[in-house]
Protein backbone atom coordinates (compact mmCIF):
# COMPACT_ATOMS: atom_id res chain seq x y z
CA UNK A 1 0.00 0.00 0.00
CA UNK A 2 0.97 3.86 0.19
CA UNK A 3 2.80 5.13 2.81
CA UNK A 4 0.41 7.49 3.16
CA UNK A 5 -2.52 4.79 3.85
CA UNK A 6 -0.54 3.41 6.77
CA UNK A 7 -2.68 5.25 8.97
CA UNK A 8 -0.95 3.52 12.62
CA UNK A 9 2.29 4.40 11.61
CA UNK A 10 4.22 6.32 14.39
CA UNK A 11 7.76 6.08 12.70
CA UNK A 12 9.04 6.97 9.19
CA UNK A 13 12.65 6.77 7.68
CA UNK A 14 13.22 8.16 4.54
CA UNK A 15 16.23 9.68 4.61
CA UNK A 16 18.95 9.75 1.41
CA UNK A 17 15.96 9.14 -0.50
CA UNK A 18 16.53 11.80 -3.16
CA UNK A 19 13.39 13.25 -2.59
CA UNK A 20 12.10 16.22 -3.96
CA UNK A 21 8.68 17.00 -2.64
CA UNK A 22 6.49 15.14 -0.16
CA UNK A 23 2.62 14.27 -1.47
CA UNK A 24 0.02 16.72 0.65
CA UNK A 25 -1.87 12.76 1.77
CA UNK A 26 1.33 13.05 4.07
CA UNK A 27 -0.81 14.76 6.79
CA UNK A 28 -3.30 11.44 6.98
CA UNK A 29 -0.55 9.94 8.88
CA UNK A 30 -1.87 11.26 12.07
CA UNK A 31 -0.40 8.57 14.56
CA UNK A 32 3.29 9.74 13.18
CA UNK A 33 6.00 10.63 16.15
CA UNK A 34 9.52 10.48 14.27
CA UNK A 35 9.71 11.85 10.57
CA UNK A 36 12.94 11.68 8.66
CA UNK A 37 13.66 13.30 5.93
CA UNK A 38 17.31 13.86 6.57
CA UNK A 39 19.31 14.40 2.84
CA UNK A 40 16.85 14.72 0.43
CA UNK A 41 16.13 17.51 -1.79
CA UNK A 42 12.76 18.80 -0.58
CA UNK A 43 12.30 22.42 -1.32
CA UNK A 44 9.30 22.95 0.29
CA UNK A 45 6.64 21.16 3.11
CA UNK A 46 3.10 20.32 1.93
CA UNK A 47 0.53 22.65 4.44
CA UNK A 48 -0.97 18.84 5.45
CA UNK A 49 2.22 18.22 7.47
CA UNK A 50 0.96 20.83 10.61
CA UNK A 51 -2.19 18.04 10.42
CA UNK A 52 0.51 15.99 12.17
CA UNK A 53 -0.58 16.77 15.88
CA UNK A 54 1.28 13.98 17.36
CA UNK A 55 4.78 14.60 15.33
CA UNK A 56 7.83 14.66 18.12
CA UNK A 57 10.70 14.72 15.96
CA UNK A 58 10.87 16.34 12.49
CA UNK A 59 14.30 15.92 10.79
CA UNK A 60 14.88 17.23 7.90
CA UNK A 61 18.67 17.75 8.45
CA UNK A 62 20.53 18.43 4.69
CA UNK A 63 17.46 19.44 2.42
CA UNK A 64 16.87 22.62 0.30
CA UNK A 65 14.04 24.04 1.93
CA UNK A 66 13.97 28.32 2.31
CA UNK A 67 10.78 28.43 4.72
CA UNK A 68 7.94 26.69 6.59
CA UNK A 69 4.81 25.84 5.68
CA UNK A 70 2.00 28.75 7.39
CA UNK A 71 1.11 27.21 10.81
CA UNK A 72 3.78 25.43 11.34
CA UNK A 73 3.52 26.20 15.29
CA UNK A 74 0.44 23.59 14.86
CA UNK A 75 3.08 20.67 15.67
CA UNK A 76 2.42 21.29 19.33
CA UNK A 77 4.07 18.00 20.55
CA UNK A 78 7.21 18.91 18.36
CA UNK A 79 10.28 18.01 20.89
CA UNK A 80 12.84 17.86 17.89
CA UNK A 81 13.21 20.05 15.41
CA UNK A 82 16.39 19.84 12.92
CA UNK A 83 17.17 22.03 10.06
CA UNK A 84 20.77 22.11 9.93
CA UNK A 85 21.99 22.88 6.35
CA UNK A 86 18.91 23.60 4.84
CA UNK A 87 19.27 27.10 2.50
CA UNK A 88 16.98 29.74 4.58
CA UNK A 89 18.62 33.00 4.82
CA UNK A 90 16.39 34.07 7.91
CA UNK A 91 15.76 32.34 10.93
CA UNK A 92 11.97 31.15 11.11
CA UNK A 93 10.34 33.80 13.41
CA UNK A 94 7.45 31.07 14.41
CA UNK A 95 9.81 28.75 15.49
CA UNK A 96 10.24 31.18 18.77
CA UNK A 97 6.59 29.74 19.28
CA UNK A 98 7.32 26.10 19.45
CA UNK A 99 7.04 26.42 23.47
CA UNK A 100 7.55 22.68 23.76
CA UNK A 101 11.01 22.06 21.78
CA UNK A 102 13.62 20.69 23.78
CA UNK A 103 16.47 20.01 20.55
CA UNK A 104 16.83 22.76 17.97
CA UNK A 105 19.37 22.29 15.05
CA UNK A 106 19.24 24.97 12.48
CA UNK A 107 23.29 24.95 11.72
CA UNK A 108 25.15 25.64 8.14
CA UNK A 109 22.55 28.96 7.23
CA UNK A 110 23.82 32.17 7.77
CA UNK A 111 20.86 34.19 9.51
CA UNK A 112 23.41 36.18 11.74
CA UNK A 113 20.64 37.22 14.56
CA UNK A 114 19.42 35.54 17.59
CA UNK A 115 16.23 37.25 18.23
CA UNK A 116 15.45 37.76 22.08
CA UNK A 117 12.67 35.76 21.74
CA UNK A 118 14.39 32.67 22.02
CA UNK A 119 13.47 32.98 26.10
CA UNK A 120 10.48 31.62 24.95
CA UNK A 121 12.17 27.94 24.49
CA UNK A 122 12.59 27.41 28.04
CA UNK A 123 12.69 23.31 27.66
CA UNK A 124 15.20 23.36 25.33
CA UNK A 125 18.34 21.04 26.05
CA UNK A 126 20.32 21.06 22.68
CA UNK A 127 21.21 23.81 19.75
CA UNK A 128 23.01 23.95 17.28
CA UNK A 129 23.34 27.27 15.54
CA UNK A 130 26.80 26.70 14.42
CA UNK A 131 28.63 28.58 11.06
CA UNK A 132 25.59 31.03 11.57
CA UNK A 133 26.92 34.13 10.96
CA UNK A 134 26.48 34.82 14.83
CA UNK A 135 28.02 37.77 15.96
CA UNK A 136 25.92 38.88 18.73
CA UNK A 137 24.30 36.83 21.90
CA UNK A 138 21.26 38.46 23.49
CA UNK A 139 21.34 38.45 27.38
CA UNK A 140 17.97 36.54 27.01
CA UNK A 141 19.29 33.94 25.78
CA UNK A 142 21.01 32.77 29.00
CA UNK A 143 17.58 32.40 30.67
CA UNK A 144 17.72 29.06 28.68
CA UNK A 145 18.61 27.06 32.11
CA UNK A 146 18.18 23.65 30.71
CA UNK A 147 20.74 23.71 28.29
CA UNK A 148 23.30 20.60 28.44
CA UNK A 149 24.63 21.18 24.55
CA UNK A 150 25.42 24.17 22.92
CA UNK A 151 27.67 24.28 19.90
CA UNK A 152 28.53 27.84 18.61
CA UNK A 153 31.58 26.60 16.61
CA UNK A 154 32.17 28.47 13.02
CA UNK A 155 31.13 31.98 13.72
CA UNK A 156 32.03 35.46 14.37
CA UNK A 157 31.21 36.06 18.32
CA UNK A 158 32.93 38.93 19.89
CA UNK A 159 31.14 38.51 23.28
CA UNK A 160 30.12 35.92 26.20
CA UNK A 161 28.38 37.55 29.22
CA UNK A 162 28.88 36.61 32.58
CA UNK A 163 25.02 35.56 32.58
CA UNK A 164 26.79 32.13 30.91
CA UNK A 165 26.39 31.08 34.62
CA UNK A 166 22.72 30.43 34.60
CA UNK A 167 23.11 27.87 32.09
CA UNK A 168 24.83 25.24 35.01
CA UNK A 169 23.07 22.29 32.89
CA UNK A 170 25.36 22.41 30.43
CA UNK A 171 28.01 19.35 29.55
CA UNK A 172 29.45 20.45 25.97
CA UNK A 173 30.28 24.37 24.73
CA UNK A 174 31.67 24.42 21.63
CA UNK A 175 33.00 28.21 20.67
CA UNK A 176 35.58 26.67 18.31
CA UNK A 177 36.47 28.54 15.29
CA UNK A 178 35.10 32.06 16.70
CA UNK A 179 38.38 34.13 16.28
CA UNK A 180 37.17 37.30 17.51
CA UNK A 181 36.36 36.10 21.04
CA UNK A 182 39.73 36.26 23.27
CA UNK A 183 38.20 36.02 26.48
CA UNK A 184 35.61 34.49 28.68
CA UNK A 185 34.14 36.17 31.83
CA UNK A 186 35.50 34.18 35.17
CA UNK A 187 31.49 33.25 36.06
CA UNK A 188 32.41 30.19 33.37
CA UNK A 189 33.73 29.13 36.91
CA UNK A 190 30.07 28.29 37.81
CA UNK A 191 29.60 25.78 34.93
CA UNK A 192 30.04 22.55 37.17
CA UNK A 193 29.06 20.09 35.01
CA UNK A 194 30.63 21.24 31.85
CA UNK A 195 32.91 18.09 30.58
CA UNK A 196 34.11 19.80 27.05
CA UNK A 197 35.03 23.10 26.10
CA UNK A 198 35.97 23.80 22.36
CA UNK A 199 38.05 27.03 21.82
CA UNK A 200 40.11 26.26 18.67
CA UNK A 201 40.28 28.51 16.54
CA UNK A 202 39.17 31.62 18.47
CA UNK A 203 41.90 34.34 19.48
CA UNK A 204 42.37 33.29 23.47
CA UNK A 205 46.20 33.81 24.21
CA UNK A 206 47.92 30.83 25.64
CA UNK A 207 47.39 33.00 29.55
CA UNK A 208 43.99 33.45 29.00
CA UNK A 209 43.50 29.62 28.14
CA UNK A 210 45.78 28.55 31.35
CA UNK A 211 43.35 30.92 33.35
CA UNK A 212 40.09 29.20 31.52
CA UNK A 213 41.73 25.67 32.58
CA UNK A 214 42.08 26.87 35.84
CA UNK A 215 38.44 27.91 36.88
CA UNK A 216 37.31 24.54 34.63
CA UNK A 217 39.53 22.02 36.50
CA UNK A 218 36.93 19.22 35.36
CA UNK A 219 36.40 20.53 31.87
CA UNK A 220 38.09 19.25 28.40
CA UNK A 221 39.20 22.12 26.86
Amino acid sequence: PEITTLSELYELHLGINDLKELPNEFGNLRNLKYLDLWNNELTDLPQSITKLKNLEKLSLNFNKLKKLPNNFVELTSLKNLLLTDNLFESFPEEIYSMSNLEELSFGGQKFGRISSEIQNLKKLSYINFANSGIQDIPVEFYNLTKLDWLDLNGNNIQHIDKRISNLKELTYLSLYNNPRLSDLPNEIRFLTKLKTLELGGCNFSKEAQREIKELLPACDV
